[in-house]
């Protein structure tokens, strides 16, 4: 970071590619006081208009893996009395909202961590639903049908954001920024369609963001340790040294 335009103003300044939420707990975690939050999304999520192939009491289990499913599938399912699981706390929280009782929340780490901890809940021979968006692998469908009647329906797909701020595109071009995060591939390919052919300083959220990084031979400066927006925002401010004194 010896770029002539990388002074201190510059370094406090993070550019985040997700959309911005109310009670984010990656803001939370962020000294304001000490940082300029840029907000540049690049994907956002729409509703899809899905159909159910089989009755929603048949399943034993229904199961989501991110909070953006939540609100489709309950305008369309209505009340439901099936168990559910859910992938990190954020998509616990969002089901709990809606005044579901959750009955397991996995820790998030990732799809294949989520497996390992399914096995310890969810018996053989069980009639399971996955609630996802159309970009989520097959992961789980495949490994969960192993031993169970699986079913899969997606709620909302994941696109790009039309109309971005250009004068963030200006910014980075000029290298006047701290770090740009990244929480999803969706993300990284819009990112470097704006920008190809740059190298960028990137946080990315998780392993999986980190090999769509790399796919443009570009090593991202961090990592975050364990998927979520706290550790996101832990990895900026190690980074940037900032906020850890």
């Amino acid at each position: 970071m010896d770029n002539e335009n990388f002074n201190i103003e510059n370094k406090k300044i993070i550019i985040c590619t997700f959309p911005k939420r109310k009670n984010h707990d990656f803001l939370d975690f962020l000294p304001n006081e000490e940082v300029t939050i840029l907000n540049f999304p690049l994907i956002e999520t729409k509703e899809l208009n899905f159909q159910f192939h089989s009755p929603i009491e048949k399943f034993d289990w229904i199961i989501f893996t991110s909070k953006n499913a939540v609100e489709p599938f309950f305008n369309k399912a209505g009340k439901t009395s099936n168990k559910i699981a859910a992938i990190g706390k954020g998509t616990s929280e969002k089901l709990k909202s809606f005044g579901y009782h959750v009955d397991f929340t996995g820790k998030g780490f990732s799809a294949v961590y989520f497996l390992k901890e399914l096995k310890n809940i969810i018996h053989p021979n069980q009639n399971i639903l996955l609630v996802l968006g159309n970009l989520a692998p097959d992961t789980l469908q495949k490994n969960l049908s192993v031993e169970n009647f699986v079913e899969r329906v997606n709620v909302y797909k994941t696109q790009q954001t039309k109309n971005v701020d250009s004068s963030v595109i200006k910014r980075i071009n000029e290298d006047k920024y701290g770090v740009i995060l990244v929480t999803s591939p969706s993300a990284v390919y819009h990112m470097f369609s704006l920008i190809p052919d740059k190298q960028l300083r990137l946080i990315s959220i998780g392993k999986t963001t980190t090999k769509a990084i790399k796919k443009y031979d570009t090593e991202p400066v961090a990592t975050a340790t364990i998927p979520g927006y706290s550790e996101l925002a832990k990895a900026a401010m190690t980074f940037l040294s900032i906020g850890n004194k």
